[in-house]
């Protein structure tokens, strides 16, 4: 079976033409997305990603925004080794939503044949010149820095420092995010990373809320096999945005040295008691179970159903969200995937959010209205740190 599998490990995705026909969300954006190779019997080594042209042509959402973003190559038989990524210029004409912000975002080079060692990261500076959505902002991002051949061992990464001089959207805030340390010469084995820290001090976005994220451990030379992450514990105490939201999230646990063969993950609980923002939402998200020592084959996967009550934010919205079955011990072949990672319900905090779909149906003119999508797109949540780095790849392969 073993052998079956990696000789048939060349896979080829092309992914995503997303369109919208009406002037509300997304109006008339087209989005041209995706394109995997691998040519060899690994974890995609030797893969090009070609990502992401996505147009607006109204000025609603994201008028007349331009993103190029991605180009991923790996040039050797390992694991992203010598890879070259170049990623994301954004630009808005219009002072909507991210008017007048220029967004210039990450080179990454690697030079030896390893994992990402001497990796040198600079990231993210945004300018905003108008006093509309993130108003005189100056956000400088993500320093990364590997002396070593080997994967992420003695990093030290300090990331983000963003301030806002207007008590419109995020006012007063200071954010210091992620410091990352590791000190063994694996795939992040005995990593600790301690990440974010948001704090706010005047009553309008985020007031009051501490959010303590992500302690990371893993103890053996594989890639991740017994790793415990404990990830999220947000708390608020101000009935603003995120009022009383509890958030306890992601426990993973691997326990064979392949790649998260026999996985489970249990991931979310969302609560909120005040009818702001979120009001009486309740999210339970993720069930992941592997029982085959390959990559993920026979995997069942269910996840999201997210509720709202009241017509504020994500008003009478119901998501119910991804069924894989994957019958085959190979790549996601014979695949059937329902999808959707909500875009943004608030076009201030992270309104450039990820889009995960394949096949998407809306009957309504509020959220994707009259959208039909067959995609795998996925745009970063969070434009300071990996700003748009990432694709969900699971339509059926070719091989």
């Amino acid at each position: 079976m073993v052998h079956a599998i990696t000789a048939q490990l060349t896979i080829a995705i092309t992914v995503i033409t997303l369109q919208s026909a009406t002037p509300y969300i997304y109006p008339a954006i087209a989005i041209t997305v995706i394109t995997l190779q691998s040519a060899t019997p690994y974890i995609y080594p030797a893969i090009a990603i070609t990502f992401f042209t996505l147009q607006s042509a109204t000025p609603y959402i994201y008028p007349a925004i331009a993103i190029t973003v991605i180009t991923l190559q790996s040039a050797t038989p390992y694991i992203y080794p010598a890879i070259a990524i170049t990623v994301i210029t954004l630009q808005s004409a219009t002072p909507y939503i991210y008017p007048a912000i220029a967004i210039t975002v990450i080179t990454l080079q690697s030079a030896t044949p390893y994992i990402y060692p001497a990796i040198a990261i600079t990231v993210i500076t945004l300018q905003s010149a108008t006093p509309y959505i993130y108003p005189a902002i100056a956000i400088t991002v993500i320093t990364l820095q590997s002396a070593t051949p080997y994967i992420y061992p003695a990093i030290a990464i300090t990331v983000i420092t963003l301030q806002s001089a207007t008590p419109y959207i995020y006012p007063a805030i200071a954010i210091t995010v992620i410091t990352l340390q590791s000190a063994t010469p694996y795939i992040y084995p005995a990593i600790a990373i301690t990440v974010i820290t948001l704090q706010s001090a005047t009553p309008y976005i985020y007031p009051a809320i501490a959010i303590t994220v992500i302690t990371l451990q893993s103890a053996t030379p594989y890639i991740y096999p017994a790793i415990a992450i404990t990830v999220i514990t947000l708390q608020s105490a101000t009935p603003y945005i995120y009022p009383a939201i509890a958030i306890t999230v992601i426990t993973l646990q691997s326990a064979t040295p392949y790649i998260y063969p026999a996985i489970a993950i249990t991931v979310i609980t969302l609560q909120s008691a005040t009818p702001y923002i979120y009001p009486a939402i309740a999210i339970t998200v993720i069930t992941l179970q592997s029982a085959t020592p390959y990559i993920y084959p026979a995997i069942a996967i269910t996840v999201i159903t997210l509720q709202s009550a009241t017509p504020y934010i994500y008003p009478a919205i119901a998501i119910t969200v991804i069924t894989l079955q994957s019958a085959t011990p190979y790549i996601y072949p014979a695949i059937a995937i329902t999808v959707i990672t909500l875009q943004s319900a608030t076009p201030y905090i992270h309104p450039a959010i990820a889009i995960t779909v394949i096949t998407l149906q809306s009957a309504t003119p509020y959220i994707y209205p009259a959208i039909a999508i067959t995609v795998i797109t996925l745009q970063s949540a969070t434009p300071y740190i990996h700003p748009a780095f990432s694709s969900s790849d699971e339509q059926p392969l070719t091989f």
